[in-house]
């Protein structure tokens, strides 16, 4: 008689076996009952806590550095503004011989300057916004390989296999746990050849144990 749903627990990261799952004031064993969302095990997490805090100071500083370049952008958006109004009175002075030549050449050379500030101030701000998202991912990374530092029942069940202790050195993919769903169950049971040509799809089949003889199931 088996679960008839079993679940191989892996940690997802390398490292130490921090601390086990208590049950009854003991480490986990096997034929332990373990409810849905238990930490079983965690792997130490102080391995992984710098590269989440390195992560989390990026994404800062690049948040920083986008406010920066938005500011940036928007007095160089106001200069240009300023200049595109002097350029068009500095042209229609110009127009009327109300104004010399070098300086409507200045009105014009300032308006192409601070064009070119602004697209270079738009430029830096995608950049900043870039580096952002990518800092971001960063962080969402490191926090996603943080919390698979802990090894977390995906249903209640109980313990079939128990395969370390605290202190045991684990790698990324090493199958450390083995769960079953004993609220439903299965029979498996081998069946002579003789009889096999007897057994129809669907058939109901009364099942007896030596646990509980005098029931069928």
């Amino acid at each position: 008689i088996e679960p008839d749903t079993t679940v191989e627990m892996a940690f997802k990261v390398d490292g130490y076996v921090e601390s086990l799952l208590k049950v009854g004031g003991r480490n986990v064993q096997v034929g332990d009952f373990v409810a849905k969302g238990a930490v079983l095990a965690r792997v130490r997490q102080s391995d992984y806590q710098a590269g989440l805090d390195a992560s989390r100071a990026q994404a800062l500083q690049s948040a920083e550095g986008l406010k920066v370049a938005m500011w940036q952008l928007s007095q160089v958006e106001a200069m240009y503004t300023k200049a595109s109004l002097d350029a068009e009175r500095a042209t229609a002075l110009y127009q009327e011989k109300a104004l010399t030549k070098p300086d409507y050449d200045a009105a014009r050379a300032q308006l192409d300057s601070t064009h070119a500030q602004v697209e270079a101030a738009r430029k830096n701000v995608e950049v900043q916004r870039n580096l952002l998202e990518s800092a971001k991912a960063q962080e969402r990374s490191s926090s996603i390989t943080f919390e698979d530092t802990a090894l977390i029942a995906p249903m209640s069940a109980v313990v079939l296999e128990k395969r370390v202790e605290q202190g045991t050195l684990v790698g990324r993919g090493m199958q450390v746990f083995r769960l079953g769903d004993v609220a439903t169950v299965r029979m498996a049971f081998s069946v002579p050849d003789t009889l096999v040509m007897a057994l129809k799809l669907s058939a109901v089949l009364p099942i007896h144990v030596d646990a509980l003889p005098d029931n069928a199931f």
